[in-house]
């Protein structure tokens, strides 16, 4: 990611200098950082990834997933309303000045005491968890939708391609 340049002003989620092989998130650095007020470092590698746009997104999605702390809570709650699985819930921490918005991923629900129902909130930090699960997809997907056409030929019928952009030599009949 040496070769691209990332400003806010130009739409870009960070600021990174040509020539930086690191991506930081300075308000993540400020909040979790080091004592020092050094920014704390993942090497990653992305061995499948060519294109240089994709990878440079895909780290910066990594960053996204780590640059905060990965917390669990877990509450006995009196009455859960429509809350469930993959619901989005705020998380407040008055001790350690913590507000973030996160997810339910696990609900047990008491049937014989509604009032004993738990959830398990923030970070779901098991590796076969449904949010890993969904990251590696969405990692897949962004690759997958960094190719820019599809031909599907069909022998004796007409093509049909997919894509943004049309085909550069289309015959009559095709999609």
């Amino acid at each position: 990611i040496a070769d691209v340049e990332w400003k806010k002003s130009a739409g870009k989620p960070l600021d990174k200098p040509k020539g930086s092989i690191v991506l930081s998130d300075p308000d993540a650095t400020a909040e979790w950082g080091q004592i020092n007020g050094n920014a704390r470092l993942l090497l990653q590698t992305y061995d499948d990834i060519d294109d240089v746009n994709v990878l440079i997104n895909s780290a910066y999605k990594t960053l996204q997933s780590v640059n905060h702390p990965q917390i669990q809570y877990s509450a006995t709650v009196a009455d859960v309303g429509g809350l469930s699985l993959g619901d989005t819930a705020l998380i407040m921490h008055g001790d350690r000045d913590l507000s973030y918005k996160t997810r339910v991923f696990e609900v047990k629900y008491d049937l014989l005491s509604p009032d004993q129902t738990e959830l398990s909130l923030g970070d779901d930090l098991s590796s076969n968890s449904i949010t890993s699960q969904l990251n590696s997809l969405n990692a897949v997907a962004d690759t997958t939708s960094s190719q820019t056409q599809w031909t599907i030929n069909q022998i004796g019928r007409p093509g049909t391609t997919y894509g943004a952009t049309a085909p550069n030599s289309p015959k009559v009949g095709d999609i």
